[in-house]
């Protein structure tokens, strides 16, 4: 027997933005989804047997996010939201049903071949290893494979595209709420972004290292310099003096 379905489906967003997309680099600060409101919200829904009569969906946004009157700007998301997955989902089926008309054709010939030739190896005065290895075995397979893949675009890979349409539907009618509840603080402290070693802060360490290089090449300069004047004053003074005679 299946579990009971919930009467309420309940997704939990941090903020509004989050119904519809989530930045991938806030699982470096902790956040609590990888992907958005929408896309939890459908994958709830195909993954339940059937949708209780009467069931809700309920977004549960943080107290201060600015919950106050949201109600009918998700709803109406939701309902685009449903009409576009729905129009995808077609153009698959319709890209699968066209992909295995296409190859029906060469599907149906090899499949003829294949008989053709797995009859010719069966009949009675084939060798029986021919019988076994050929007839019975390779080409038989060789036919069989041959319209197994249109078959199977034709009618097995589109079964879940056909659910997901139902399911989208559904989607789509359902009524939405919006409740303000208290979410946990995202834990610690933000690091720096970019981390250090990225393009953006590897472009500002490279500044800072030419800057330092700068300094420190003028410094050597200066010194040199210094040292080459005390160097001449002091074979000036070292130097004996004319002699008048």
């Amino acid at each position: 027997m299946s579990p009971k379905q919930p009467r309420e489906l309940v997704v939990r967003l941090a903020t509004p933005d989050e119904l519809v997309g989530v930045d991938p680099r806030g699982v470096l600060f902790g956040a609590g989804r990888l992907h958005s409101g929408l896309e939890e919200l459908a994958d709830r829904l195909l993954a339940q047997r059937k949708a209780p009569r009467g069931q809700r969906i309920v977004f549960e946004l943080a107290t201060g996010a600015g919950s106050a009157g949201l109600a009918g700007w998700f709803e109406r998301a939701v309902r685009r939201y449903g009409q576009l997955r729905i129009e995808e989902s077609r153009r698959q089926q319709a890209i699968s049903k066209r992909q295995g008309m296409a190859s029906l054709l060469s599907g149906s010939m090899l499949f003829f071949v294949g008989v053709v030739l797995s009859y010719w190896f069966t009949r009675p005065d084939s060798p029986e290893f021919w019988q076994e290895l050929l007839g019975n075995g390779v080409f038989l397979v060789v036919a069989w494979v041959g319209l197994w893949y249109p078959l199977d675009m034709l009618f097995i890979s589109r079964q879940p595209l056909k659910r997901e349409v139902r399911v989208l539907s559904t989607l789509a009618r359902m009524p939405v709420e919006v409740r303000a509840v208290t979410v946990p603080a995202v834990p610690g402290p933000r690091p720096p972004w970019p981390p250090p070693g990225t393009a953006a802060n590897g472009a500002e360490d490279a500044a800072a290292g030419n800057a330092t290089a700068g300094d420190s090449t003028t410094g050597d300069a200066t010194a040199g310099d210094a040292t080459a004047g005390d160097s001449t004053t002091g074979n000036r003074a070292g130097a004996p003096a004319a002699d008048p005679g």
